[in-house]
């Protein structure tokens, strides 16, 4: 199959959408389809990524944030993209853009044979064969007179689109046993536009540790604050350790002990391998996802404010031994994603085609 996908990346709006794409274009690639991307070029367009995983990628041209999502108007960037393809029509175009909804996809049609729409806000109509959407508690229902008569929709967060060795890990480790909070791993989404990373290495700092703490602050390559956290780091009376754009993220989760992040699509990775987190909202779509988690039991969330380090350092003093609260959040984590939903996705595809 030939396989399009239409995503963006960018400092100020993150990473995320880009990388779950990804993960479902690794796992076709496997299978022996194609798989391209179409997306802005704006900073932190994530294109060198894309080709190092051995995809190809277009970039669109640059276009204005203050316009939404997509920079340009829905039926100008469904035109962009559909010069882009070529001809003949592509089996598959998978969108990935809040900025792309009913109007966007029926114009892309002339181009693909079907279309699978990847969405969490419930907010627009889509005209779409598959539409994904993997918020926990989300049910298909919610995306009645959404989505066409006969679409099919997968939803929840057992679709959570991971990297194989998530999967893999949740299998061969022993199940966690909480104890003391020994090593602590910090990822704040792949941009972190407003440099939340340097307020939670102050709250790490202000924090109690009985018997020491060591620190893993993981950064995206497209951060802006890359230099200031190093010296940050540097600072701190705590053993951390700066890694950018690592390549082992499940491996980094799987040895920590508890992890502070936003309430992004790491969420769901987190989770599959029962990683207590302290969940920071950087942006609005986070809400929902943050207030889930919580009302699971599977995280503990903290408001984004002037107060943070300070906040945060209470939260972490008073969690980092009280290994009942965190014994309860890594199993109540572990039982909302066993790290298969992208299989299911890859399927659909296949059986659809």
């Amino acid at each position: 199959m030939q396989i399009v996908f239409r995503a963006d990346a960018g400092i100020e709006m993150g990473t995320g959408h880009v990388m779950r794409c990804l993960t479902v274009a690794d796992r076709l690639a496997q299978n022996g389809h194609h798989c391209h991307f179409i997306t802005r070029d704006r900073p932190g367009h994530m294109g060198a990524q894309i080709t190092a995983r051995g995809h190809g990628v277009s970039l669109l041209p640059t276009a204005d944030m203050k316009m939404g999502w997509l920079g340009v108007s829905e039926e100008a960037d469904a035109a962009a993209t559909l010069a882009t393809l070529g001809d003949p029509p592509v089996d598959w175009i998978v969108t990935d853009n809040y900025g792309i909804g009913a109007t966007w996809e029926r114009r892309a049609r002339q181009g693909a044979r079907r279309i699978l729409a990847i969405d969490d806000l419930v907010d627009r109509k889509h005209d779409c064969d598959l539409l994904l959407d993997q918020t926990l508690g989300r049910v298909a229902a919610d995306y009645a007179g959404l989505v066409p008569d006969g679409a099919t929709c997968l939803v929840g967060a057992g679709m959570a689109l991971l990297r194989p060795r998530f999967a893999q890990l949740r299998e061969t480790l022993p199940r966690r046993r909480p104890g003391l909070v020994r090593r602590l791993l910090v990822s704040l989404g792949g941009s972190d536009a407003t440099n939340l990373t340097s307020d939670v290495i102050e709250a790490i700092d202000r924090s109690s540790w009985p018997g020491g703490i060591s620190a893993q602050i993981v950064l995206g390559g497209s951060n802006p604050w890359i230099d200031v956290v190093s010296e940050r780091v540097a600072q701190s009376p705590w053993p951390m350790e700066v890694i950018v754009d690592t390549p082992d993220m499940a491996d980094l989760m799987a040895g920590a002990d508890l992890a502070i992040g936003t309430a992004g699509t790491t969420s769901w990775e987190r989770c599959c391998l029962g990683l207590p987190t302290i969940v920071l909202v950087a942006a609005e779509n986070q809400r929902q996802i943050a207030a889930a988690l919580v009302a699971a039991g599977a995280a503990i969330s903290l408001e984004i404010s002037d107060n943070l380090p300070e906040d945060l350092a209470t939260g972490l003093s008073a969690l980092t031994g009280d290994v009942a609260a965190l014994s309860a959040m890594s199993q109540r984590a572990s039982a909302l994603v066993d790290g298969l939903g992208c299989e299911q996705v890859v399927l659909a595809m296949e059986n659809m085609s």
